[in-house]
């Protein structure tokens, strides 16, 4: 997988605000030069520059040695998707297109092609760039006259990208795992988790779906912090992003032993618990779905993806998600000394629990309903249930019975829990067949679009302003990291860890995950396991579990 080439400069990080414990900025990012993977002349006699993959960045020009001088100005196409000639100048939606001009081109120094800011991602919530980076935009291709030579500069976190890996007998998984793993990779140049490119703001579930992905291939930790503070200075307004803060909080700390950041917010992140909402007797949530509402509910986005999800005041997904940050809180509170709260929280959470399967889950039937009083079932509901532990085995084997007859009833954001629910309930390979499907609601169908990275949904018809660099969508590289080579912390800072790989049907699957205490390799065949860890872990082979030391172990 090609990354980034060799790095010009790196800025200094971006102040983006000042939390409780201190200022705190963007990751620092890095502007890296590449030339073009190929070169053609199209019928209408133009060059067409082809870097192979989406960047973040801008494009530089010069005229080929010996070519004399342009003095009056020339038109350069930017772009992310081809037509029949070159550069699609109307690709749609938010997937990006410029048309520049640039004057007085000679055979020295590369001269910057110049851009205009787009309105929809500098609006006074976007994060800003360092004043050294410019305007940037995501773009594969240049289209020039003949006789230019072109390179392109591309901003990102400068990630160690050899620091994670995977290889498996399915051809498809690992291609899906490496357009998930650039995604992560090239939506880093804001130095910030942003949405993408259609507005480059920070939201709550996306910010935690591109956590996950990067602490699979990178453990600065960085970005992850910087988003959670800015988030917990700007929140967003759907119910369930503000539920996704301490659930952030918690496998932040995990992944980084990193406890100082959450003492500094630790009542901020209280709050995002969203307790005053719960009502008396069961202590469920009740809660809002009317868009003009300061908070309410969004169960999956965009609309047409909630699976004809029936809203109430008492939203099953809404409180499935509440349950789990109230578990996450409760071992963040016990971690601080904050044995009151913890106590309070785990007790909350059970009882908790127990009133979600009083009030929305039919075991008989096999179903878990979207809220209160209400018949239907959306695989939502189903699968938040699996996801987060609220179901007994028995009926959660119902219950995953109907999602896996659903199919990819969700968005790609929700995409997240369906395969952490079918972990979560032993369907591995199911997971696997979702994650290597090839048709219209899939990744590979992404990359048969023309797309690098991974898109902000499944489709243009599913959402058709939706862009082309979404981490948010970028599910499966945790999913393998965590699930199909089964590298989990146990214990804050990665001190100890869980290896439990999942083949999930396959002949072998081998990786490397970077840890904050070094890296994890694992190789797992139908018949044998070989892992090495930095220190002491749980590993659970073939149903049984081990209890090892650091260093490398086989078992068969």
């Amino acid at each position: 997988m090609r990354t980034h080439f060799g790095t010009v400069f790196v800025t200094a990080a971006l102040a983006v605000g000042a939390a409780a414990g201190g200022a705190y900025s963007a990751a620092p990012v890095a502007v890296s030069s590449g030339m073009p993977l190929s070169v053609w002349t199209n019928k209408a006699g133009r060059v067409v520059h082809d870097f192979g993959q989406d960047a973040f960045g801008w494009a530089e020009v010069r005229l080929a040695s010996g070519s004399g001088e342009i003095p009056e100005p020339v038109e350069i196409m930017l772009g992310e998707k081809l037509d029949g000639l070159g550069v699609d100048m109307s690709p749609g939606g938010s997937v990006r297109a410029a048309l520049c001009r640039v004057a007085g081109i000679s055979p020295g120094a590369w001269q910057r092609v110049p851009m205009k800011a787009d309105k929809r991602n500098t609006g006074p919530q976007a994060v800003k760039l360092p004043s050294e980076i410019g305007v940037v935009m995501p773009f594969r291709y240049v289209e020039s006259p003949a006789d230019i030579e072109v390179r392109r500069m591309s901003v990102a976190v400068p990630m160690e990208m050899s620091a994670s890996s995977f290889r498996c007998s399915d051809a498809k998984l690992n291609e899906v795992y490496g357009f998930c793993k650039y995604t992560i990779f090239a939506t880093s140049f804001a130095g910030l988790y942003v949405d993408g490119d259609r507005e480059r703001i920070p939201y709550e579930a996306d910010a935690y779906i591109n956590m996950l992905g990067e602490q699979a291939v990178w453990t600065d930790g960085g970005m992850a912090k910087a988003t959670m503070l800015h988030l917990l200075d700007n929140p967003t307004w759907p119910t369930e992003w503000q539920l996704h803060m301490p659930m952030m909080a918690h496998d932040y700390w995990m992944a980084t032993g990193d406890i100082e950041t959450i003492r500094a917010n630790y009542g901020r992140l209280k709050k995002l618990l969203l307790r005053d909402m719960a009502r008396e007797g069961d202590g469920l949530l009740v809660t809002q779905w009317e868009r003009n509402a300061p908070l309410c509910d969004i169960v999956d986005w965009p609309r047409c993806e909630r699976d004809r999800f029936v809203f109430t005041n008492v939203n099953s997904v809404v409180n499935a998600f509440h349950i789990r940050a109230l578990r996450d809180m409760a071992r963040l509170s016990s971690a601080l000394g904050e044995n009151g709260d913890a106590e309070i929280f785990a007790r909350e959470a059970r009882a908790k629990a127990d009133a979600f399967l009083s009030v929305f889950v039919d075991g008989d039937a096999g179903l878990v309903r979207d809220g209160e009083g209400v018949g239907h079932s959306s695989i939502h509901a189903n699968i938040a249930a699996i996801a987060f532990g609220l179901l007994p085995d028995d009926v959660r084997s119902k219950v995953m019975a109907r999602v896996r007859a659903r199919g990819m009833a969700c968005s790609t954001y929700f995409a997240q829990y369906l395969l952490e629910a079918c972990f979560a309930a032993g369907f591995g390979e199911y997971a696997r067949a979702l994650m290597t499907d090839d048709g219209g609601r899939s990744w590979l169908g992404m990359k048969k679009a023309g797309a690098t990275m991974c898109m902000e949904s499944w489709s243009a018809e599913v959402k058709p302003n939706q862009d082309w660099n979404h981490a948010w969508s970028a599910a499966p590289l945790n999913i393998v990291s965590r699930f199909v080579l089964g590298v989990r912390p146990l214990e804050p800072g990665a001190r100890k860890l869980l290896i439990a790989p999942d083949l999930c049907g396959m002949e072998f699957a081998e990786g490397t995950v970077p840890t904050a205490e070094g890296s994890v390799k694992v190789s797992a065949t139908v018949s044998n396991l070989v892992v090495e860890t930095p220190v002491p872990a749980r590993v659970v082979w073939r149903g049984t579990a081990h209890e090892v030391a650091a260093g490398k172990h086989e078992f068969r």
